[in-house]
C-alpha cells in the first residue's frame, strides 16, 4: 500500500497562524476525507495533517499534498516535492479531478526513485 500524506492545514508550534486564511471551502471536509480515503483504497492510505511550518523534518510519504491556498506557508522542498491541489478543486470537491491528480504525480515521482 502506497501512502499519501495531505496537508490539510497550517500551524505554528500547535497554534493558528495570524495571518493564516480561514478559507473553510478550501479544506477538504471531514466528508471529502471519508470519501477521498475510500476513492484511493486499496492503493493507497491517506493521512491528512497539520503541518507545523516551525517543525525541521518534512513528512515522508509516496505523495504528499497541500491546497495551493497554503504555498505562502510551506517550505521550499515542500513546494517542489508536493502536489498542489487547486483551491477550486476542493472548492467544487473534484474528486475524480483530485484522484486523478495524485495518480499522475504519483506515477511520474515514483518512476523517479
Amino acid at each position: 500500500m502506497k501512502k499519501i500524506i495531505w496537508i490539510h492545514s497550517v500551524n505554528a508550534n500547535g497554534s493558528v497562524l495570524a495571518s493564516y486564511p480561514a478559507i473553510i471551502g478550501g479544506r477538504p471536509s471531514k466528508q471529502m476525507q471519508k470519501e477521498l480515503t475510500a476513492a484511493l483504497f486499496p492503493e493507497w492510505k491517506i493521512t491528512f495533517i497539520s503541518y507545523d511550518v516551525k517543525a525541521k523534518i518534512c513528512p515522508q510519504a509516496d505523495v504528499l499534498v497541500y491546497n495551493q491556498v497554503d504555498a505562502a506557508y510551506l517550505n521550499h522542498y515542500i513546494k517542489q516535492n508536493a502536489l498542489a491541489i487547486p483551491y477550486q478543486a476542493l472548492q467544487t470537491k473534484a474528486m475524480e479531478e483530485i484522484k486523478d491528480a495524485i495518480e499522475q504525480f504519483a506515477k511520474k515521482n515514483l518512476q523517479k526513485k
